[in-house]
């Protein structure tokens, strides 16, 4: 297997073998961070021989995702549900797609939910693209093989 640099021109979100939303133009966030807890060895007589960094616990970034305004509200509404108190958290992937729209990444992401769903500012006055962003939450993220055809 070679190794290239992959070049993403889209990010879907597949829930339920089935990509949601449209395709983001923008993904950050994925990842996660390992806490290091300082762990110092004495001997018996209560000498410090070496101080030394140790993994402690595992904590996931949250990943935001951005596209263009569309009239497609899956992800307001989702976020809605869980802010009515039902719990949508969902086992999901973030998908990365190449020009030509073939899958060149996948991460999995476990028991994700919209914790924020933001638009950016509106300036009558301004040609840029409305932009909607949106945070998931989630308990755990796993780098994956591609799917592919």
């Amino acid at each position: 297997m070679t190794e290239f640099p992959a070049l993403a021109y889209y990010f879907g979100v597949e829930i339920y073998n089935e990509l949601r939303g449209g395709y983001f133009t923008k993904v950050s966030g994925i990842g996660s961070e390992l806490e290091a807890i300082a762990h110092w060895v004495t001997t018996n007589e209560g000498e410090t021989i070496t101080g030394e960094k140790i993994p402690g616990r595992c904590t996931q970034t949250d990943i935001v995702l951005t596209r263009p305004v569309t009239d497609n509200r899956g992800f307001w509404q989702w976020h809605q549900d869980i802010a009515k108190g039902e719990d949508k958290r969902v086992n999901c992937a973030i998908v990365a797609f190449n020009a030509q729209k073939e899958e060149i990444a996948r991460w999995n992401v476990e028991l994700a939910w919209p914790r924020k769903v933001t638009v950016t500012d509106m300036l009558a006055s301004s040609s840029d693209v409305l932009l909607e962003e949106v945070t998931l939450a989630h308990s755990g993220i796993t780098r994956v093989e591609p799917i592919t055809s």
